[in-house]
């Protein structure tokens, strides 16, 4: 929502997370001088206060989904690390099709080079909490597939009725299912963001210089990108 009038509209709507879980609840919006909403007040399931950038919640007709801060910043993690393979690649093919110099090709290299490293860095910092939040996830499951065990028991050997039987089993069902396709989800991030990425090493002076002699482009080794391009 960007205009004053469709404020109303979002106060106290319910927000649920990416895997169906009740979220919380819409209760304050902050806008800036064009009537855009910034930020969004949210009184969690918890009971808290808590505030959040209007990118973090999206909103369609009725429903109001919360997007994780780490799903947004793996995503642009690799938005950033895959627009600079492509700028290294693009800077080889302008040395070899000679519009541009050699000392400029080398001074551009270096620098995107830097900029790929400092990415490299920073994604490992992101998935160190992604992969503590899987095993948190992890033990959660086994804990429910326990206690699914444990009613059926309960269940088979009389001690439960079958009403209460399938509604507890229904209610361990949907947290489970909630939980695996969180699960499923963060792995498919860590796996994006550690793939191994290579570039293909500098063009040489040799190289550019054969280059310049000949007027023809020589094969050069390929890029090869071996990092997912998005999480979904």
């Amino acid at each position: 929502m960007s205009i004053r009038t469709d404020l109303e509209k979002v106060l106290d709507k319910p927000i649920k997370d990416p895997y169906g879980r009740f979220f919380g609840r819409i209760v304050a919006l902050q806008t800036n001088s064009k009537g855009e909403v910034t930020n969004i007040g949210v009184e969690r399931a918890s009971g808290e206060f808590a505030s959040y950038p209007s990118e973090q919640i999206s909103i369609t007709g009725e429903e109001a989904v919360f997007a994780y801060s780490w799903k947004l910043r793996a995503q642009e993690t690799l938005n950033e690390l895959n627009l600079s393979i492509r700028r290294i690649s693009a800077l080889d093919q302008l040395l070899k099709d000679g519009e541009i110099s050699k000392e400029l090709y080398d001074s551009g290299r270096k620098e995107k080079e830097g900029i790929v490293d400092e990415i490299l860095k920073a994604r490992k910092n992101l998935v160190s909490p992604l992969n503590k939040r899987i095993e948190k996830l992890k033990v959660q499951i086994n804990e429910m597939r326990g206690y699914l065990t444990n009613m059926k028991i309960e269940h088979l050997s009389g001690q439960i009725g079958d009403a209460a039987y399938e509604a507890t089993y229904e209610a361990i069902q949907r947290a489970l299912t909630r939980a695996l396709a969180e699960q499923k989800d963060l792995e498919a991030s860590v796996e994006a963001l550690m793939n191994p990425v290579q570039i293909a090493p500098p063009i040489s002076n040799q190289e550019s210089g054969s280059l310049e002699d000949t007027g023809a482009a020589k094969p050069s080794r390929p890029l090869v990108l071996k990092i997912k391009e998005a999480i979904s």
